[in-house]
Protein backbone atom coordinates (compact mmCIF):
# COMPACT_ATOMS: atom_id res chain seq x y z
CA UNK A 1 0.00 0.00 0.00
CA UNK A 2 2.69 2.45 0.93
CA UNK A 3 4.64 1.75 -2.26
CA UNK A 4 1.64 3.12 -4.62
CA UNK A 5 1.53 6.62 -5.81
CA UNK A 6 -1.59 8.55 -6.16
CA UNK A 7 -2.24 8.66 -9.96
CA UNK A 8 -4.05 12.16 -9.38
CA UNK A 9 -0.78 14.10 -8.02
CA UNK A 10 1.73 14.45 -10.49
CA UNK A 11 4.91 17.43 -10.84
CA UNK A 12 2.41 19.43 -13.51
CA UNK A 13 -0.33 19.32 -11.24
CA UNK A 14 2.05 20.93 -8.01
CA UNK A 15 3.46 23.11 -10.53
CA UNK A 16 0.32 24.48 -11.77
CA UNK A 17 -1.10 24.93 -8.42
CA UNK A 18 2.01 26.98 -7.37
CA UNK A 19 1.67 29.11 -10.67
CA UNK A 20 -1.53 29.72 -9.80
CA UNK A 21 -0.75 30.50 -6.27
CA UNK A 22 1.86 33.25 -7.55
CA UNK A 23 0.01 34.86 -9.99
CA UNK A 24 -3.43 34.74 -7.66
CA UNK A 25 -0.73 37.08 -4.93
CA UNK A 26 0.76 38.93 -8.12
CA UNK A 27 -2.80 39.98 -8.70
CA UNK A 28 -3.72 40.86 -5.21
CA UNK A 29 -0.51 43.05 -4.61
CA UNK A 30 -1.68 44.84 -8.08
CA UNK A 31 -5.04 45.05 -7.08
CA UNK A 32 -3.76 46.93 -3.44
CA UNK A 33 -1.79 49.08 -5.73
CA UNK A 34 -4.33 50.22 -8.01
CA UNK A 35 -6.93 50.82 -5.19
CA UNK A 36 -4.18 53.42 -3.01
CA UNK A 37 -3.54 54.92 -6.36
CA UNK A 38 -7.23 55.78 -6.79
CA UNK A 39 -7.57 56.54 -3.51
CA UNK A 40 -4.60 59.22 -3.94
CA UNK A 41 -6.10 60.46 -6.85
CA UNK A 42 -9.85 60.96 -5.01
CA UNK A 43 -7.83 62.53 -1.99
CA UNK A 44 -6.26 65.13 -4.75
CA UNK A 45 -9.55 66.07 -5.93
CA UNK A 46 -10.74 66.60 -2.58
CA UNK A 47 -7.92 68.63 -1.55
CA UNK A 48 -7.50 70.43 -4.15
CA UNK A 49 -10.78 71.76 -5.60
CA UNK A 50 -11.53 73.56 -2.33
CA UNK A 51 -8.36 75.65 -2.52
CA UNK A 52 -9.55 76.43 -5.87
CA UNK A 53 -12.85 77.13 -4.59
CA UNK A 54 -11.31 79.62 -1.62
CA UNK A 55 -8.93 81.35 -4.82
CA UNK A 56 -11.89 82.06 -6.91
CA UNK A 57 -13.89 83.66 -4.50
CA UNK A 58 -11.19 86.22 -3.25
CA UNK A 59 -11.22 87.29 -7.33
CA UNK A 60 -14.45 88.18 -7.32
CA UNK A 61 -14.76 86.93 -11.01
CA UNK A 62 -17.25 85.53 -13.10
CA UNK A 63 -16.90 81.22 -13.26
CA UNK A 64 -17.33 79.43 -16.21
CA UNK A 65 -20.17 77.21 -16.00
CA UNK A 66 -18.10 74.32 -16.31
CA UNK A 67 -16.19 75.58 -13.43
CA UNK A 68 -18.99 76.15 -11.57
CA UNK A 69 -20.43 73.14 -12.27
CA UNK A 70 -16.72 71.29 -10.79
CA UNK A 71 -17.40 73.34 -7.87
CA UNK A 72 -20.56 71.90 -6.66
CA UNK A 73 -20.46 68.41 -7.82
CA UNK A 74 -16.55 67.10 -6.77
CA UNK A 75 -17.80 65.62 -3.42
CA UNK A 76 -20.21 63.13 -5.39
CA UNK A 77 -17.22 61.70 -7.16
CA UNK A 78 -16.06 59.89 -4.36
CA UNK A 79 -19.05 57.53 -4.66
CA UNK A 80 -16.89 56.21 -7.83
CA UNK A 81 -13.91 55.03 -5.10
CA UNK A 82 -16.55 52.03 -4.44
CA UNK A 83 -15.67 50.34 -7.39
CA UNK A 84 -11.82 49.72 -6.94
CA UNK A 85 -12.48 49.06 -3.51
CA UNK A 86 -15.37 47.26 -3.37
CA UNK A 87 -13.27 44.89 -6.35
CA UNK A 88 -9.98 44.88 -4.53
CA UNK A 89 -11.54 43.56 -1.40
CA UNK A 90 -12.75 40.76 -3.45
CA UNK A 91 -9.53 40.51 -4.97
CA UNK A 92 -7.50 39.69 -1.82
CA UNK A 93 -10.18 38.09 0.37
CA UNK A 94 -12.35 35.85 -1.93
CA UNK A 95 -10.33 34.10 -4.98
CA UNK A 96 -11.39 30.66 -5.92
CA UNK A 97 -9.13 27.77 -7.06
CA UNK A 98 -8.96 28.66 -10.83
CA UNK A 99 -8.32 32.18 -10.34
CA UNK A 100 -11.14 33.09 -13.22
CA UNK A 101 -13.09 34.79 -10.52
CA UNK A 102 -9.74 37.01 -9.45
CA UNK A 103 -9.00 38.25 -12.62
CA UNK A 104 -12.54 39.03 -13.83
CA UNK A 105 -12.52 41.06 -10.78
CA UNK A 106 -9.14 42.86 -11.27
CA UNK A 107 -10.66 44.16 -14.47
CA UNK A 108 -12.89 45.95 -12.77
CA UNK A 109 -10.31 47.70 -10.40
CA UNK A 110 -8.89 48.75 -13.65
CA UNK A 111 -12.34 50.47 -14.31
CA UNK A 112 -11.95 51.91 -11.09
CA UNK A 113 -8.42 53.88 -11.91
CA UNK A 114 -9.88 54.63 -15.22
CA UNK A 115 -12.93 56.15 -13.73
CA UNK A 116 -10.60 58.14 -11.26
CA UNK A 117 -8.33 59.22 -13.93
CA UNK A 118 -11.50 60.25 -15.65
CA UNK A 119 -13.10 61.98 -12.91
CA UNK A 120 -9.77 64.02 -12.09
CA UNK A 121 -9.58 65.61 -14.85
CA UNK A 122 -13.03 66.34 -15.77
CA UNK A 123 -12.94 68.00 -12.05
CA UNK A 124 -9.38 69.63 -12.05
CA UNK A 125 -9.05 70.76 -15.68
CA UNK A 126 -12.37 72.95 -15.26
CA UNK A 127 -10.47 75.20 -12.33
CA UNK A 128 -8.03 76.42 -14.55
CA UNK A 129 -10.08 78.10 -17.03
CA UNK A 130 -10.72 81.25 -15.16
CA UNK A 131 -6.94 81.20 -15.38
CA UNK A 132 -7.06 81.05 -18.96
CA UNK A 133 -10.06 83.40 -20.14
CA UNK A 134 -7.97 86.50 -18.01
Amino acid sequence: MDNVENPYVTPDTVSKDITEIKRSKVISFFAVLLTILSILIYGLIYFAIPEFEELFKGMGAELPSLTILSLKSYQYSAVFLLVPLISSFRVVFFTDTSGQYQRKQFRYVWIGLVIALIMFFLLIVPMYLPVMYM
